[in-house]
């Protein structure tokens, strides 16, 4: 068959907080995803009759089982008793890797939604199921658009779409491992308790602040784990600009007006990208093309 072009979203949190550790060692967490318009491109070769998963990038990824996309291909197919079919995925990777724009779980998301319309498969619960198990950020791709996050992030609710909105993505190239920030919040950081209704109400909220309300728990980690970076989210602050990291970050996310002014203020070392919003309606129908 001809080669299939799927767009891989990436996502921003425009809401993170962050709760007590659980007993898988993931945290309980109250969050807000948003697809915004960076991607991936993946490209899918079929043919049936034969078994195989081949996957291939231009970034130096896991191209074995422990790839994302290939545990999407895999648990689908174990799932669904899919007939003998060989995979052959290449990936474009532009959102960058371990930059908290979620890349790897909108590869695998975008992959099982191409599957399920492929073998028109209807069972949404088992799809959900899927991705699950491959990630906690995984089951947002499947809808995109706005959500709601709860508990380890994977029990998602659709909402309202949030107003479009402008923004400077900027990637310092710098790692920040998620495991090492959840560490040193827990460490260092007061926990604000929160419950679903006061979670509701910060959502509801955004409909009326926009930016000025969003927030992210980890930028209070910035003072432990990066001072250079927290001492440049003050200095945007202090020149009107809303700076706060993309999940566990690295890659971090100005708001405000004149964005080609804020460009002017950051370190020529770091690549800057400007994004909008990705509306739900709009989600299933970019992404499959």
């Amino acid at each position: 068959m001809s080669v299939i072009k799927l767009k891989s979203f990436a996502k921003i949190n425009p809401l993170l907080f962050i709760g007590d550790k659980r007993e898988d060692n993931y945290h309980d967490i109250f969050t807000l995803f948003q697809t915004v318009s960076i991607y991936d491109e993946i490209d899918i070769e079929i043919e049936e009759g034969k078994t195989g998963i081949d996957i291939s990038s231009n970034r130096d990824i896991p191209l074995d089982n422990s790839n994302l996309v290939y545990k999407a291909v895999e648990f689908f197919q174990e799932e669904f008793s899919i007939k003998p079919h060989y995979f052959r995925i290449f990936i474009d990777k532009r959102i960058p890797t371990g930059g908290g724009m979620g890349g790897g779980s909108s590869n695998a998301g975008v992959v099982l939604l191409f599957l399920k319309n492929f073998f028109k498969v209807k069972y949404d619960k088992r799809i959900l199921k899927i991705a699950s198990k491959i990630g906690a950020d995984v089951p947002f791709f499947l809808y995109g658009g706005t959500a709601m996050g709860l508990e380890r992030g994977d029990r998602i609710t659709k909402i309202k779409d949030l107003s479009n909105c402008d923004f400077l993505a900027v990637f310092t190239g710098k790692h920040y491992p998620t495991e090492k920030m959840y560490s040193l919040f827990d460490l260092k950081c007061e926990k604000r308790e929160i419950d679903l209704p006061a979670f509701s109400e910060y959502v509801s909220s955004l409909y009326k602040k926009g930016y000025k309300g969003f927030y992210n728990d980890f930028d209070k980690v910035l003072e432990f784990y990066d001072p250079e970076l927290a001492e440049l989210f003050d200095y945007l602050q202090a020149k009107g600009y809303k700076a706060m990291l993309s999940g566990s970050g690295s890659t971090f996310l100005i708001f405000g007006e004149n964005l080609s002014r804020a460009k002017k203020l950051l370190p020529e070392k770091f690549k800057v990208e400007k994004s909008s919003f990705v509306s739900g309606g709009d989600y299933e129908k970019l992404v499959l093309g």
